[in-house]
């Protein structure tokens, strides 16, 4: 008798690319190279003998693949959540944490040493990333995210909602004072970021600018970026709680006038499965978390007034 089931990196290879925008994309997240990731997807087509994505931009699944998709999703997932559950036994202490690059770098990690004093049964590992996928294949229990993030089957927690406020050094560049109020913006350089690319458009509405159109924002790709642009006087930007606070406290960035909006966004915690969401160890970590950024709006506050 023949093999009846399909390579399992097969499968794993299929279900990445289904869940992200792109071939390249998906493979970034298995650590392949875009050619090895390629021959996975064509041994299982090979395997089931059709098509199973449209080779578009971007891919789409098929009418075959999007049926071979939803019959087997939900059973990988299983098995994901059934090795997790072999893999940790009820006294596991070890916790991995996904966070994006920029809220690791600026808010996490000056922090974690905290938790880490307070509960050294734990070890927490952090991976830097935004993808949910990590959660579902069980490469991560615990996750930061924007709360723009698909959230769609895994349980979470929100956390206290951004405050932002328009902030640049006490001097620009070629030594122009900031500006002083919201009308004055027109005519300034603005800081922004790609993703959220609304950014600057969603804070000027909730402020409620009615002046001269601005001229599009310089996009950079991380928070961090962004703000050590702006400290190094290329333009203004805008500071969220949590992220920006240590540029406020070392005086590197100010607030360029008294208006501060609160974003209907913020970050929310998220789990691999109410499992993993009810570990002992899980459930310290995210109190924790969520204790430590209301903390840092509370600093926000007293830091921009």
């Amino acid at each position: 008798m023949g093999r009846r089931l399909p390579p399992l990196p097969a499968i794993e290879a299929f279900l990445f690319a289904a869940r992200s925008p792109s071939f390249r994309a998906a493979a970034q997240q298995l650590a392949l190279s875009p050619s090895a990731f390629s021959r996975r997807l064509q041994t299982l087509e090979a395997f089931v003998g059709v098509a199973l994505f449209e080779r578009s931009a971007p891919p789409t699944l098929t009418q075959a693949g999007r049926r071979y998709y939803g019959a087997i999703a939900g059973r990988l997932d299983e098995i994901l959540a059934a090795t997790e559950d072999l893999r940790a036994s009820p006294d596991d202490q070890r916790v991995t944490l996904l966070s994006p690059q920029s809220l690791a770098i600026n808010w996490l990690m000056p922090r974690i040493s905290d938790f880490i004093d307070r509960h050294p049964e734990l070890d927490v590992d952090i991976v830097i990333g935004t993808d949910l996928n990590a959660l579902r294949l069980g490469k991560a229990d615990v996750a930061l995210a924007s709360s723009l993030r698909d959230f769609a089957g895994l349980p979470n927690d929100p956390m206290v909602a951004l405050e932002a406020v328009v902030v640049a050094p006490r001097t620009l560049a070629a030594g122009r004072p900031p500006p002083a109020s919201l009308s004055e913006l027109s005519g300034y350089k603005l800081l922004g970021l790609e993703k959220p690319a609304d950014f600057w458009s969603r804070w000027l509405s909730l402020a409620g600018y009615d002046g001269p159109a601005l001229a599009e924002p310089t996009r950079y790709e991380t928070w961090g970026l962004m703000y050590e642009a702006a400290a190094n006087g290329f333009g203004l930007t805008i500071a969220v709680s949590a992220l920006a606070n240590s540029y406020l406290r070392e005086g590197r960035l100010s607030p360029c006038f008294d208006i501060t909006v609160e974003y209907n966004s913020g970050y929310r915690i998220a789990y691999a499965s109410s499992k993993t969401q009810s570990r002992p160890g899980v459930q310290r970590l995210s109190s924790w978390l969520a204790d430590e950024m209301l903390r840092s709006r509370d600093e926000f506050r007293s830091l921009i007034h």
